[in-house]
């Protein structure tokens, strides 16, 4: 797990994080948490569990990524996704900040330049969608 706080260098972090694992050169794909890959009440969100389990099949790099500005929550909801979701990397940021970190993966990751979209976020929050458009066209915001 990483976590970015507020004073943390975005892409420094990343960087540390990302240096170590073994990741294809295909794009990438980052999910929220929140309302996004959970419920409300920590189940399961099917229809996101289903294309997860699709894309890991195909061997695409996949992220959790979420916003929240208190560490006891954080920690709870890691516990939460790592029970479903075993083995895919989760960031935790303490800031909004959710399209540099996806810039910020895109830059240290060899993906393929063959793919137009390198770097797609999954995500029910319109603001961090809007956001992804500040990025241009090798990035993508689907709201869910």
């Amino acid at each position: 797990m990483l976590l970015i706080r507020k004073t943390d260098d975005i892409s420094k972090s990343v960087k540390d994080f990302v240096s170590d694992m073994n990741l294809s050169k295909k794009p990438i794909y980052v999910f929220d948490i929140h309302k996004t890959a959970l419920h409300k009440d920590g189940t399961p969100n099917d229809e996101i569990y289903d294309w997860i389990e699709s894309l890991k099949s195909e061997d695409y790099n996949l992220f959790f990524l979420s916003y929240d500005g208190q560490e006891k929550r954080i920690h709870e909801n890691y516990r939460k996704i790592k029970k479903i979701y075993k083995d895919i990397p989760c960031i935790f940021m303490m800031k909004r900040k959710k399209h540099l970190v996806l810039k910020n993966l895109v830059k240290w990751i060899n993906i393929d330049k063959r793919h137009k979209v390198k770097g797609t976020l999954i995500d029910d929050n319109p603001l961090n969608i809007k956001d992804m458009e500040k990025l241009g066209d090798e990035f993508k915001g689907i709201q869910f």
